[in-house]
């Protein structure tokens, strides 16, 4: 489909997930559970490991250090790692790794990221194959950090999308983990206790997955991730601190920055807000300003217009707050934003000025405008909108693309009989491409994607932001 964009990040150059599932310890006395057999019998001889070589013999298969899945894009074992039973298998677990995978937003390239990728794939699957069918065989040690939750926090709040993806992700694990004790109290008769045990060791393995190691850049100090002091402070406050003026006194620029941000994102009070915006400067630095953070309530946006935020200011690859607004879907922002000068036919970044950073931006379909965002994301209203802002019906992307295609290969059929009713014809129909990229064999190969990968840089780099397409 057109239009996945990632943010993207390297994490520790090891096999995070070698040792990513820990032991249920023992399970009670009172249970059935396995025995190990004194003679594993190796099925993986042959180097391939069926779905029913691995039921009948888990621990020969999912014992410690028993399967080597090498190092680099090939493995030494083949693995049916769709068999029934892994945690892959379940389709209410489905969801929760979608998500893991948008927050970790890693691409498989060997040119960026080298080839470890795809052995830190392969281990992921694999330990989730264990999970879900001998839990408790596996050797001890997930990889989840004990800070992990502090973490998570603080990498959540870098971002108006982090902040979204992380909240959703917490809800669907909140709703995903009583299926799993369920379904481990059905499938090995497993107590009450156990079958929690059993969920958790599965939780742990995907936020591992999602958040990965967080590795700390050269010479930063622990915990060089952490949530700034006044940022932290705002979070936690229910009401304006008595101290708040002197603490934002003493803070650095990017400290208050980063703490007005917090703020803006957990819809804190009027005062704290007020307090944090009182002496703010805009610094066109910033990768996403405190307006991308405010689009939620029309008198945040006008305090920071007021005080000088560029309404057009641009990310990295060229994403501004209107973007935003547009993918919630949020009539009033859009509006709000356009009558503030906010340009409709903004673009992308091209593909010529990110070449020289291609690891850190790495955009497939560059170019994209706002009506194109609006076609993949919203309705036929904010569509209107921008059409009578001045939007350009004909605009295309730097592949050729324009709006009604990312329509189309989104599956917005309304938005789609609405463009084509303005007059937009597909990229297909107007003979923009070859045969092989138009039609049902183009939509199966995915040939018409836009992604924009960005790893989050020395400072944040390891559970990086993610931006919705």
């Amino acid at each position: 489909m057109i239009g996945t964009v990632k943010r993207r990040r390297r994490l520790l150059s090891g096999l995070l997930l070698c040792c990513c599932c820990w032991s249920l310890g023992s399970l009670a006395e009172d249970e059935a559970t396995v025995t190990e057999p004194e003679t594993p019998s190796g099925p993986y001889a042959d180097n391939v490991v069926t779905c029913e070589e691995m039921k009948a013999d888990p621990f020969a298969v999912f014992g410690v250090g028993a399967i080597d899945l090498g190092s680099g894009h090939g493995s030494p074992v083949t693995i049916d790692f769709d068999c029934e039973g892994g945690i892959r298998s379940l389709p209410f677990v489905q969801p929760y790794l979608r998500l893991a995978e948008a927050i970790r937003s890693e691409e498989q390239s060997s040119e960026c990221s080298g080839s470890i990728v795809y052995a830190w794939d392969r281990y992921y699957r694999f330990a989730l194959l264990g999970a879900g069918l001998a839990p408790g065989v596996q050797s001890p040690g997930t990889g989840l950090r004990e800070d992990w939750d502090t973490y998570f926090s603080a990498w959540s709040h870098r971002s108006p999308s982090n902040f979204r993806l992380a909240h959703e992700f917490l809800a669907t694990e909140e709703q995903i983990r009583p299926q799993l004790q369920a379904h481990f109290k059905a499938r090995f008769g497993f107590s009450e206790r156990v079958a929690d045990t059993a969920a958790r060791q599965v939780v742990d393995i995907v936020r591992t997955r999602a958040a990965g190691s967080f590795s700390a850049p050269e010479g930063a100090e622990p915990p060089w991730w952490a949530m700034p002091p006044l940022a932290k402070a705002v979070l936690v406050a229910e009401t304006r601190p008595d101290d708040l003026d002197a603490a934002i006194a003493k803070a650095a620029a990017s400290e208050r920055a980063a703490a007005l941000k917090v703020a803006l994102l957990e819809h804190k009070s009027r005062e704290i807000v007020d307090a944090l915006l009182a002496g703010w400067q805009p610094d066109e630095r910033e990768d996403e300003t405190p307006l991308f953070f405010a689009l939620d309530d029309p008198g945040d946006m006008s305090a920071l217009l007021a005080a000088g935020a560029d309404v057009n200011h641009q990310n990295g690859f060229g994403k501004t707050a209107l973007y935003y607004a547009i993918e919630k879907d949020d009539k009033a922002a859009v509006e709000f934003l356009l009558g503030r000068g906010a340009d409709p036919n903004h673009e992308y970044k091209s593909a010529e000025a990110l070449s020289e950073i291609q690891c850190s931006y790495f955009i497939v379909h560059p170019g994209r405008t706002p009506l194109m965002h609006a076609a993949q994301h919203a309705g036929t209203d904010i569509l209107a909108l921008l059409l009578e802002h001045g939007a350009k019906l004909d605009a295309v992307d730097g592949k050729g693309f324009g709006a009604i295609d990312y329509a189309e290969q989104n599956g917005m059929k309304s938005n789609a009989d609405y463009l084509s009713a303005r007059g937009a014809r597909p990229a297909c129909s107007r003979g923009s491409f070859k045969d092989a990229y138009c039609g049902p064999a183009a939509a199966a190969a995915d040939v018409l994607r836009v992604q924009a990968i960005r790893w989050a840089g020395p400072r944040f780099r390891a559970c990086a932001q993610f931006t919705a397409s």
